[in-house]
């Protein structure tokens, strides 16, 4: 797949949401930039394939809020971990019935937000779920835990623009 390739209008983001089924990019913790996928790193905790091994060193990729930051660039220069996508975001929440593709959705464990991707439409998500995995189109209920979700914004209102922007 190209990276680079203009999607159709309306839609102003370089991942189109709502066509994509799987993306066949790999996922890897601590990967990819505005620019596209990279190599990631491993922490103690993220990163690790089944073998124990670091697979994110190794593996170009994206994790899920890089590949958000990628989705909205140049658009939107939104930062690059999930909790601070968050935050810059935060002022133009969105109900769940009201979700529209590009919209951000977030998932906190208790502690902190943990993960993000982004509403495809047709209750579907399209996120990074884990190294060794590859970035895919899921239920929205499926992509994490369904208890974990914790809410959506929509990136385009943060710049002030109109909500049917997408």
């Amino acid at each position: 797949m190209r990276w680079q390739t203009p999607l159709p209008r309306p839609h102003h983001l370089r991942i189109d949401p709502g066509a994509c089924r799987a993306l066949r990019v790999r996922v890897t913790w601590g990967g990819g930039t505005p620019e596209g996928p990279s190599t990631g790193s491993c922490d103690g905790t993220n990163g690790y394939g089944p073998d124990g091994k670091c697979a994110a060193a190794v593996t170009a990729g994206f994790d899920c809020s890089s590949l958000v930051q990628y989705a909205y660039w140049p658009l939107m220069q939104l930062p690059r971990v999930s909790a601070d996508q968050h935050a810059a975001t935060a002022q133009h929440p969105v109900e769940r019935h009201a979700l529209r593709p590009g919209d951000l959705v977030f998932w906190h464990n208790g502690e902190r937000i943990y993960h993000v991707g982004l509403y495809a439409g047709d209750s579907e998500v399209i996120h990074a779920p884990r190294t060794g995995k590859v970035i895919a189109r899921v239920p929205l209920d499926e992509a994490m835990p369904k208890e974990h979700y914790y809410g959506a914004t929509r990136p385009l209102d943060a710049r002030r623009e109109p909500t049917d922007a997408l």
